[in-house]
């Protein structure tokens, strides 16, 4: 086996309020944590619109980040190794 990298791009994904048109739903934390619906499987997360105040709550956290694949994998050069092996320290 062996470390090989490629590069990518993180990509928002957010939820648009239904109610105003105008707000994003944001994921409703209280001093508790994430407000997660109990006792239903799988979780339901609480949200909040950051304009109007609406709450819905949906199967997924808004917003989230996902990561887009740009390029092939490729064997990683001296500047590669010594940036995984400083981000490997700093953990």
């Amino acid at each position: 086996m062996s470390i090989v990298i490629r590069e990518v791009k993180p990509v928002e994904i957010g939820m648009r309020c239904d109610e105003c048109g105008e707000g994003m739903m944001k994921l409703d934390v209280t001093e508790f944590g994430a407000m997660v619906v109990p006792a239903v499987l799988p979780p339901v997360y609480r949200h909040k619109c950051d304009k109007c105040g609406a709450v819905k709550e949906f199967d997924t956290t808004y917003p989230r980040i996902i990561f887009e694949n740009h390029g092939e994998f490729r064997e990683p050069d001296m500047g590669d190794l010594a940036e995984i092996a400083n981000s490997a320290a700093r953990c």
